[in-house]
């Protein structure tokens, strides 16, 4: 074994043996309301779809499951920074094959935004922030267009 070659394999035993720990890092950072808020959505629209085999059609179908606890279903299904109902794409089966997704597939999202970005909810359950040119590239089911509804 070369020199260097037995160098460059202690080198990197002695940093995996230095890495190993026996607590785990958490990071936490809050959530922004918003963002909670869509992914109750979402938890609620896959337990419906998931219960009824069926995606919900409208907000009556997802209410109960947003009612859990101290929630109100009014407020989750509002956006805490445009004050908007939530636009949802009511119908998708979120675990079929979606022939019209192009590009990022959207379920949810807020109606008009704020500062130029809006939070999203995609089919694949993700949650996140999509400037106006992402959401305006995003792909849209059957009957909904991404402009304010």
């Amino acid at each position: 074994m070369s020199r260097r070659l037995a160098l460059g394999l202690l080198c990197s035993w002695a940093v995996l043996a230095g890495c190993s720990s026996s607590s785990p890092v958490t990071v936490q950072t809050p959530l922004d309301p918003t963002q909670e808020k869509l992914i109750k959505i979402k938890l609620a629209y896959s337990h419906f779809l998931g219960e009824k085999g069926a995606p919900p059609r409208s907000a009556e179908d997802l209410r109960p499951l947003l009612a859990s606890g101290a929630d109100n279903p009014d407020e989750i299904l509002r956006s805490s920074r445009d004050a908007q109902p939530f636009v949802i794409c009511w119908g998708v089966d979120i675990n079929a094959k979606l022939p019209w997704a192009k590009t990022t597939p959207v379920l949810a999202y807020e109606k008009e935004g704020v500062g130029g970005s809006r939070w999203v909810l995609t089919t694949a359950r993700s949650v996140g922030l999509m400037s106006e040119q992402e959401f305006r590239e995003a792909s849209f089911p059957p009957g909904y267009s991404g402009v304010s509804q």
